[in-house]
């Protein structure tokens, strides 16, 4: 795989017409997706081995931190759609400065971000069970994930998603073959959770290779360039220029919140499941892992959208193909994966799950279509996000309340939580869909 041999789209990348355009993001779509296929599949296997070879109390440990990344990821991936969306606009020739400076500050924030973590230690080891080594490993992969958030937002932003795609496979094959080896010789937690950070390292260190190469990036810049053509980091994104005072969005809360509200219907059931109907819960988790499959399959499309949209030569007709073109090949795929799974289900309970869960097989069906739902609603706020229009996508926020409140009061039942749950996912279609059209002809926020 060579990841430094895309080219990067010029200022005038537009050129060559619609279809030319329509041939790129088509091209694109296909490869990430592809190729985000086969990481998915190793991810996969990943935590199959770590089921198999950790013990109950172990791999309960396990999740509980990994679902501290989980929840850390939210900011990430708001950094990384930030950051796409601030690079797309900026002009070539500030882009090294930009790389230079948001390295330092990305830095100082990993560093910051651990000695806090630090300071938290004592009470993480009596919530989680965790050993030192185990938090340890598990901030090492915190601070890689922030590393990482921040160059894919670059790639994102500048359409190099083959090299994002490349990057990310690489990474998770070495978090594979890494994590079997130390799982296999009975490294426990701090193994899965280092394998894991080792993965992030590598995706990191490739995807910096190749932007570095493209933007021309020098270790030393020379002293006579201009200080006022280097952007701060994406934290606090200034554009400082003598023609004008050009101010791109610093990563706002709004921007954060929006993405949040994105996100959290299709996550925070299985929190709340777990503190009010702890006795369903396993069964629960094991139906989601197996029907919001649905969204992790086609999730790879929405940020390829994503990174076109939110392009500086990016027009409102080819913005709304992109859209209608993304959400046909979501219901496509989606719908597809979603009938597989219900035809299937009695087979795939068994198959990757296990045999004491084939009573799940009649709802895997139903949650596998609430899902897609959650997909089309995901691709309507990304496009809102893209044009800098979240305002409108922050009344989503009382979806996880009304959630939390069905879930306590209805009845203790697979069935009644499957239906919540698609519920949930229908009123998010609802209001991203009425986010979009409320946000037509409107300014960025």
């Amino acid at each position: 795989m060579r990841l430094d041999r895309e080219a990067v789209p010029s200022e005038n990348a537009g050129e060559g017409g619609p279809s030319a355009a329509g041939s790129r993001f088509a091209g694109d779509a296909a490869y990430y997706f592809i190729v985000n296929g086969v990481m998915n599949v190793a991810n996969y296997a990943f935590l199959l081995v770590a089921v198999r070879t950790l013990t109950k109390p172990e791999f309960g440990v396990f999740n509980a931190l990994l679902a501290l990344l989980t929840l850390s990821t939210v900011m990430m991936n708001s950094l990384l759609l930030h950051v796409a969306r601030q690079v797309a606009r900026i002009e070539p020739a500030e882009r090294p400065g930009y790389w230079r400076a948001s390295q330092v500050r990305l830095a100082g924030a990993a560093i910051a971000g651990g000695a806090a973590a630090a300071i938290l230690t004592p009470a993480a080891w009596s919530v989680l069970g965790a050993t030192a080594g185990e938090w340890g490993a598990m901030l090492v992969a915190a601070a890689a994930l922030l590393f990482v958030s921040a160059v894919s937002g670059i790639a994102t932003g500048l359409q190099r998603m083959r090299l994002h795609a490349n990057a990310n496979l690489a990474g998770a094959l070495v978090k594979l073959a890494i994590g079997a080896a130390l799982l296999a010789a009975g490294g426990g937690v701090s193994a899965a959770l280092a394998a894991y950070g080792a993965g992030l390292l590598v995706s990191y260190a490739l995807i910096t290779r190749g932007m570095r190469s493209a933007l021309g990036v020098v270790e030393h810049p020379s002293t006579e360039h201009d200080p006022d053509s280097v952007i701060p980091a994406p934290f606090h994104a200034v554009v400082r220029s003598r023609e004008d005072a050009r101010r791109p969005d610093a990563l706002r809360p709004g921007f954060v919140a929006a993405y949040l509200g994105l996100v959290a219907p299709f996550c925070l059931d299985q929190v709340f499941v777990q503190a009010l109907v702890r006795p369903l819960s396993g069964d629960y988790a094991a139906l989601c892992t197996l029907a919001k499959i649905v969204f992790l399959c086609v999730g790879p499309l929405l940020l390829v959208m994503y990174s076109h949209v939110s392009s500086a030569d990016s027009d409102a007709a080819r913005r709304r193909r992109l859209l209608s073109g993304t959400l046909v090949a979501v219901l496509l795929i989606g719908g597809l994966l979603a009938g597989v799974l219900a035809v299937l289900a009695p087979w795939l309970t068994h198959l990757m799950l296990a045999p004491q869960y084939a009573h799940l097989a009649p709802l895997v069906g139903l949650l596998a279509a609430g899902t897609l739902l959650h997909a089309v609603a995901h691709t309507l706020g990304l496009y809102s996000l893209a044009l800098g229009r979240w305002s409108g996508l922050l009344a989503s926020g009382v979806i996880p309340v009304a959630q939390a409140a069905a879930i306590a009061l209805a009845p203790a039942n697979l069935t009644v939580l499957v239906a919540i749950q698609c519920g949930a996912f229908a009123a998010q279609v609802v209001f991203t869909g009425a986010a979009v059209l409320r946000g037509t002809g409107r300014a960025p926020e």
